[in-house]
């Protein structure tokens, strides 16, 4: 899909019409650095609110593999509110490259462990290894927002060893 005409920035907030998706694919194509798109978690909104973060979570899942390495860590703080725009855009690529992603999204979970941020925690978990039976007990446990015995009862290295052995 082609659209004669210059495109701009603010060409990624027309829900549903044909230039957004244009716009879309012009920017991955672009010269723009990825951390342009991933702005809004740096404390540098750039005058770009929430109305543009589904379309920067969907120029980065378009630039795809390997143009985005350098920022898969950082892709994943979408997932720190699963209602952000985007998030699920983000999720949807990361599943489709996990074996690609596998090692930022344990680094994202070793980060939210050590922030204590039950929610992007979990959401982290439950969104990635949705199968894992000590995964779902975890979850289950941390429902109350319970840290104080987490290292006791489960330990974030065993957690580590779950999630890297993980298929």
């Amino acid at each position: 899909m082609s659209y004669r005409g210059n495109l701009k920035i603010e060409d990624l907030t027309l829900y549903g019409q044909k230039r957004r998706v244009c716009a879309v694919n012009y920017f991955a194509k672009g010269g723009l650095p990825n951390s342009f798109f991933l702005q809004q978690f740096f404390g540098n909104e750039g005058g770009f609110g929430k109305r543009y973060w589904q379309s920067f979570a969907e120029v980065l899942c378009a630039r795809g593999l390997p143009r985005v390495a350098d920022v898969a860590d950082d892709m994943l703080i979408w997932l720190q509110d699963i209602n952000w725009p985007g998030s699920y855009a983000i999720i949807q690529f990361v599943k489709a490259h996990f074996n690609e992603f596998k090692p930022a999204v344990i680094r994202a979970v070793e980060r939210a462990r050590s922030e204590r941020d039950v929610i992007w925690f979990e959401w982290l978990l439950l969104c990635f290894f949705p199968n894992s039976t000590y995964v779902q007990e975890l979850v289950d446990y941390l429902d109350d927002d319970n840290w104080k015995e987490f290292d006791k009862i489960y330990g974030m290295q065993a957690l580590l060893v779950e999630l890297e052995n993980y298929r």
